[in-house]
């Protein structure tokens, strides 16, 4: 009787162990389920987040492309020396080679851009003859910008320099609105070759 006792306890604490290492087991499963589920949805939200980041990056690129594309001129553009009057020096100009759009206009627009002409000098003709000179008419802006001798000669040197290094004249001869400058300190009447004072060239 006492072994039939002893045999059934045993039994009990037998099926009583086991039962908790059942629970245990699917416990287990259950938080590594639970555990790789997490994991996916970070992996997920993280492979979003790294999408819309790139998706924000490719937008901003393409706009500035635009934007740059559209401020600047097409790489094959002629480049052209321009001669600027030195503001420190007045007896010297510094050469800056530039692009342009191929055009005396585009020259022009240049030259005023870089500070070589002022403001709102238009370009009225333009043409190169048989004699090998280059023959300008512009605006009267031109030679009111004249204001004492050494401002003349800046403009002068400016405009002839940067067209016979352009176009490689010999010479130019310039007028305003079909007129010669007969005002100033220098000879206006007839082409103007290249003016060789010192230069200082940037690239």
């Amino acid at each position: 009787m006492k072994k039939i006792i002893i045999f059934l306890i045993t039994l009990s604490m037998v099926i009583i162990m086991f039962g908790c290492e059942t629970t245990q087991n699917e416990n287990s499963k259950t938080d590594l389920s639970d555990n790789s589920k997490e994991q996916s949805d970070i992996s997920s939200n993280t492979e979003s987040n790294e999408q819309s980041i790139i998706d924000d990056s490719s937008i901003n690129e393409n706009s500035d492309m635009e934007t740059s594309v559209d401020e600047s001129l097409p790489e094959d553009a002629p480049i052209a020396n321009f001669y600027i009057p030195n503001s420190e020096d007045y007896d010297s100009y510094d050469i800056i080679s530039d692009k342009y759009d191929g055009t005396i206009e585009g020259l022009i627009s240049k030259l005023i851009k870089l500070k070589g002409l002022p403001e709102n000098i238009k370009t009225i003709s333009f043409e190169i003859k048989d004699d090998n000179i280059a023959y300008i008419d512009l605006s009267k802006e031109f030679s009111e910008s004249m204001t004492g001798s050494m401002r003349e000669r800046q403009l002068v040197i400016a405009l002839v320099n940067t067209i016979i290094d352009c176009y490689d004249v010999e010479a130019v001869s310039y007028t305003v609105e079909g007129n010669i400058i007969e005002d100033g300190q220098l000879e206006h009447d007839k082409p103007v070759p290249f003016i060789n004072d010192s230069g200082n060239v940037y690239n």
